[in-house]
């Protein structure tokens, strides 16, 4: 383990272990929350005891009003419970950085002992900010520590999510209305920190840590980019692609970014979109196969763009080239245009480039790099 992710892991366990208890919890004082919320309620810090908690959600706490929860409450999840704000809903749960909100098992460091908390309105007053959340994930259907539901909107920002059983925070799909996530450290989840649609990329900032998940990538499912969106750089989780990619408006990549492809994964660009890789010579963009085997994805296919926006510029892209319909790890169909300088193109089961049929147009402009592709470098 290097020697930054170590100082990370401990610098997470410590910001973990400050907001959980040690000593059994002291609930004699604490205020049980269950059932329907359908009248306001604020949540008050109203226990001096720093290891008694006060309040308790037991079994399903369903929010139909506005919940605040003021800075420096502490909340226990006990075994199986779960928050879910529904629909005519809203849960307020911003901390400060004296004063964190935790929300929390009751055992230390341990995954899976409640379900989630669920978002499901979209109200722009559901918002975790300054908040610790632990323990929970344990529910397969709605597989996140935090859920965000199609059209429910959520905004995360300044908080430690940490032993999920699952994920650490979904975006069900596209119609999720994510807020941002950013400045928030997602460790020890026991699959993905992150798992989004493809519509959120530009909401996830580059300030975002974590480390200790078993799959150390945001997750981007399958799916439909019909926006045009700026995809941000995020500095220590890498991007996962997952499925295809379709991309149908103008897509922007910034520097330093890292995609990684699922085996079998593949981007496409149609002719109403475009795909923008320029990085630098410190920041590269790398677009790289997860298992680093020739062919292990597919490819980025443009289809008809003639774009001046389709460019790649200071990339790496690798180890692709794995689909037997389309020849190439970038390949161009019907008249599409795409240009490269300064970038490498290695690891292809076929070409590094196809231009099908000669009906594209692929400009070199210069300081390109082919190795390692089992067909050659352009084909068509």
């Amino acid at each position: 383990m290097k020697r930054s992710t170590l100082f990370l892991v401990a610098g997470i366990l410590a910001l973990v272990l400050t907001s959980c208890d040690i000593e059994p919890l002291d609930t004699s004082q604490s205020i049980v929350l269950t059932g329907r919320q359908t009248d306001p309620l604020v949540l008050t810090n109203h226990i001096d005891d720093a290891n008694a908690p006060d309040y308790v959600v037991e079994g399903n706490y369903d929010i139909q009003a506005d919940v605040i929860v003021e800075p420096g409450v502490s909340i226990l999840m006990a075994n199986g419970s779960r928050i879910d704000v529904q629909s005519n809903g809203s849960f307020y749960s911003v901390g400060t950085e004296s004063e964190k909100i935790t929300i929390k098992g009751e055992k230390l460091l341990t995954s899976g002992q409640w379900k989630y908390i669920r978002f499901r309105s979209d109200n722009v007053d559901n918002r975790l900010e300054h908040t610790n959340i632990s323990g929970g994930g344990s529910d397969g259907t709605y597989d996140g520590m935090v859920f965000i539901a199609y059209t429910a909107y959520a905004k995360i920002e300044h908080c430690i999510i940490s032993f999920s059983q699952r994920n650490g925070i979904v975006c069900e799909d596209w119609r999720s209305r994510l807020g941002g996530i950013a400045h928030t450290t997602i460790s020890f989840c026991e699959l993905y920190p992150v798992q989004i649609d493809a519509q959120q990329l530009a909401n996830i900032e580059a300030t975002n840590r974590g480390d200790g998940n078993t799959y150390n990538y945001i997750n981007v499912e399958g799916s439909q980019l019909t926006n045009r969106l700026n995809w941000k750089k995020s500095t220590f989780l890498p991007y996962r692609i997952n499925g295809t990619l379709s991309i149908t408006d103008a897509v922007q990549v910034d520097p330093g970014t890292t995609i990684f492809m699922a085996d079998g994964s593949k981007i496409q660009v149609s002719s109403e979109g475009s795909l923008n890789c320029v990085g630098t010579e410190s920041e590269k963009i790398k677009i790289i196969g997860e298992n680093r085997v020739n062919g292990a994805w597919g490819y980025i296919r443009f289809m008809n763009s003639s774009s001046s926006q389709n460019r790649f510029e200071h990339c790496e892209i690798s180890y692709g080239g794995g689909d037997s319909s389309w020849e190439g790890i970038l390949t161009l169909v019907y008249g599409a245009t795409v240009r490269m300088s300064h970038s490498e193109v290695k690891g292809s089961a076929r070409y590094a480039v196809q231009v099908q049929h000669s009906q594209g147009n692929f400009i070199d402009e210069g300081n390109n790099i082919f190795t390692e592709n089992t067909l050659g470098d352009i084909g068509d």
